[in-house]
C-alpha cells in the first residue's frame, strides 16, 4: 500500500439496449485465490466508484446483473486511479441449462441487502463465524465485541432468519464453525412496519443474517440451540 492512499476504479454500466443498469454488483477479486478485495453497486445512472489500495498482483474486476452476461476485466496491478469505458452487458440468451456452467457470485447487492457466499471468504478450516466476519471488507469487530458494517453498528444478528442469542444477550459467534455457513446477509435493521410494508428502512443500525448449509449442519445447530435457544 502506498502511504495508505486509496485509488478509484470508476465506470458506467448499461444493458444491451444501452439503458443504465441500476444495482449491478461490482467487485474486485485477487486472481490468486479469488478473495474479495472490495465491492459496490451501480446507482440509477449505472455509475459506480470502487475504492482500493495499491495492488502489486493480478486482480479481476467483475460486474454481475440479473439476466445479463457478467463482465470481467483483469488488471496486472493497480497503482493509480482507473476510469473505464462504458461497460455494456449483453442479454443472457442461453436457454439450455446443460449449456450453462453454474457459478456462484461471491457477493450480491440487492437494494439494501448485501449477500456474501461464505465459501468465497478465505479462512482457516477450523475457523468460527466471527473469523468469517473479520475477513469481509467493511466489517469491523472491536475488543468489546461491537460489530460495525460499513459504519453502521450491528444491533441484530440472526441465523436462518431468527435471533440467536446466548444467556448474556450476545450472539454466540465463537460457538458456530465457519464451514456450516452458506450465506451472510447484511441489511439495515427494519421495524415491524417496514418489514410488512416493504418500505426502505430508516435505521442507522445493521442486521446480520447467517444462513446455514443444511448439508454440512449434521445436527450441530440443534445442539447449540438446545443450550442457548432461539
Amino acid at each position: 500500500m502506498l502511504n495508505g492512499q486509496k485509488f478509484n476504479i470508476d465506470g458506467k454500466v448499461a444493458d444491451f439496449e444501452k439503458k443504465p443498469v441500476e444495482n449491478a454488483t461490482v467487485y474486485l477479486l485477487k486472481q490468486q485465490d479469488s478473495s474479495i478485495i472490495n465491492y459496490t453497486s451501480t446507482n440509477k445512472e449505472g455509475r459506480f466508484l470502487l475504492k482500493t489500495n495499491e495492488l502489486n498482483e493480478p486482480s479481476i474486476l467483475k460486474v454481475d446483473a440479473d439476466k445479463l452476461i457478467s463482465y470481467s476485466k483483469k488488471f496486472e496491478k493497480i497503482d493509480q486511479s482507473i476510469s473505464l469505458e462504458n461497460i455494456q452487458l449483453d442479454k443472457n440468451q442461453i436457454s439450455d441449462i446443460e449449456e450453462v456452467k453454474i457459478t456462484v457470485s461471491p457477493v450480491k447487492i440487492k437494494k439494501d441487502t448485501i449477500e456474501f457466499n461464505a465459501n468465497a471468504i478465505k479462512v482457516r478450516p477450523d475457523s468460527n463465524i466471527e473469523e468469517l466476519l473479520k475477513n469481509i471488507s467493511g466489517v469491523e469487530i472491536d475488543n468489546d465485541g461491537k460489530i460495525t458494517v460499513n459504519g453502521k453498528e450491528v444491533d441484530q444478528i440472526m441465523i436462518n432468519g431468527k435471533p440467536f442469542f446466548d444467556k448474556d444477550g450476545k450472539i454466540a459467534l465463537k460457538n458456530l464453525p465457519a464451514d456450516i455457513i452458506k450465506n451472510i446477509q447484511f441489511t439495515s435493521t427494519k421495524t415491524k412496519e417496514e418489514e410488512l410494508s416493504g418500505k426502505t428502512p430508516k435505521s442507522e443500525n445493521a442486521t446480520i443474517n447467517f444462513t446455514i448449509d443444511e448439508k454440512k449442519n449434521k445436527g450441530f445447530l440443534s445442539r447449540i440451540t438446545a443450550g442457548y435457544g432461539f
